[in-house]
């Protein structure tokens, strides 16, 4: 049964536990009054674009009119506007006048560093991730930007506003512990885990996965929120980060007033659009088997999508992938062995472009024992056709794009039989 709501004023423990408005137009209404717009700021080096567009999702779905702004451009009410900033500049003035309730921006860690961000502006923060606890990505430019970024970050948070924060995450609690004290939510996927017990000791509230459902507040029989959907996105409930993802979003609808049984309607009715949102991982169900479209990441972030497939794939997987040129020359290899050991075919294209980024790749991948298959191909394209030829049910495909969008259009045209001819006389298969 789903409670009808959780309600904390906790006027002693402000810095830990925000209280929880009665509605979304209590919300909205409160942060009209204390001067700042109704803007939810969300931040992380992954899943950023995917907690917006879910977000999107749960408010337009309890009746309200948004509007977001990600790397793919700025919407409103799910309609793609001209331009950037100017299109922005119309989103506020639309919060002023109320024709849009609410808005949800991104921010990218270059970005806030280029051009800062606006003190004490935003009422409601949310941080997906740093690095995920890998040393490893500490060390590279992108995890290093992250951490710089931080400290800007969790100043434009509103003092009398909120943060929602994941709290398994080491470097990201050190970060937010080291800032000025702001209301704090934390996310896991279990109740039990170090830090979630330690800001529930100290009075804190945190929302977390326990089996099916969702649940939010300090105690371990803290109120049910939602069931957990199992969405195709979260490869079935199979995918941890995106579970995270939904936590997150979860933790921000209940922090703008959307009560339990609103946020469990949107969540179980929720059915992303892949072409709204290129470069975030999209899972394709087709014919009996399942496409999943990502970006080439470096090994902290391709390990848990590779873990989730494993963990729910009974067929074979086979892997697309280019040149790679977004992962660090010098976790190429690592990444190569994962993909080595798990895949049991890898089809590329276009390596000959980057001679030694394809040859860490596949020095990687020789370091298994069982060596996949390799093909390879001129274009991505005929990759994706050849590979999507090979598929039988329970099969998974994963392509690592560098172009998202061109690898979604190809998938869509193969789906409807629009085949290149000769597809495979191109490859040139190999043993590994």
């Amino acid at each position: 049964m789903i409670a009808n709501g959780y309600r904390e004023s906790a006027s002693d423990r402000e810095s830990a536990a925000p209280a929880l408005p009665d509605s979304f137009r209590t919300w909205r209404s409160g942060v009209i009054k204390r001067g700042k717009l109704p803007i939810v700021g969300v931040a992380g080096l992954r899943g950023k674009t995917a907690v917006i567009h879910l977000l999107e999702h749960l408010l337009s779905v309890a009746g309200q009119r948004t509007a977001i702004w990600t790397s793919n451009g700025v919407s409103i009410a799910g309609e793609s506007q001209e331009g950037e900033i100017r299109a922005w500049q119309g989103v506020l003035k639309r919060l002023i006048d109320g024709d849009v309730s609410i808005a949800f921006q991104e921010f990218d860690a270059a970005t806030v560093l280029a051009t800062g961000l606006p003190v004490d502006f935003y009422p409601l923060v949310a941080v997906t991730n740093i690095c995920a606890n890998d040393e490893l990505c500490h060390l590279h430019r992108e995890g290093q930007l992250a951490i710089k970024a931080m400290p800007r970050i969790l100043e434009a948070t509103s003092g009398r506003g909120a943060l929602v924060v994941n709290g398994e995450d080491f470097a990201l609690f050190d970060a937010v512990r080291a800032a000025r004290p702001v209301p704090t939510v934390y996310f896991a996927m279990n109740r039990n885990a170090p830090l979630i017990r330690q800001h529930a000791a100290l009075g804190g509230v945190a929302t977390w996965r326990d089996g099916d459902v969702i649940r939010f507040g300090a105690n371990w029989d803290a109120p049910v929120i939602a069931r957990t959907p199992e969405l195709p996105c979260t490869l079935y409930g199979g995918a941890a980060f995106q579970i995270a993802n939904v936590l997150t979003a979860v933790s921000i609808a209940l922090l703008v007033g959307l009560q339990p049984a609103e946020i469990e309607r949107g969540l179980l009715s929720y059915d992303p659009v892949p072409e709204r949102m290129p470069g975030t991982m999209a899972v394709l169900p087709i014919n009996g088997f399942n496409v999943i479209i990502d970006r080439p990441d470096p090994s902290w972030f391709t390990r848990p999508v590779l873990r989730a497939i494993r963990a729910v794939s009974k067929g074979r997987l086979y892997v697309v992938t280019g040149r790679m040129e977004s992962v660090p020359l010098g976790d190429i290899l690592e990444v190569g062995r994962m993909l080595g050991r798990d895949a049991d075919a890898l089809i590329l294209h276009g390596n000959e472009q980057d001679a030694e980024q394809s040859d860490s790749l596949m020095q990687g991948a020789r370091r298994v024992l069982d060596p996949p298959l390799v093909a390879r191909y001129a274009s991505s394209q005929r990759a994706i056709e050849a590979a999507m030829r090979r598929m039988r049910d329970g099969d998974y495909l994963l392509i690592l794009a560098s172009d998202p969008a061109e690898a979604l259009a190809s998938v869509r045209a193969w789906s409807r039989g629009e085949l290149l001819e000769d597809t495979f006389a191109e490859a040139a298969l190999e043993r590994i």
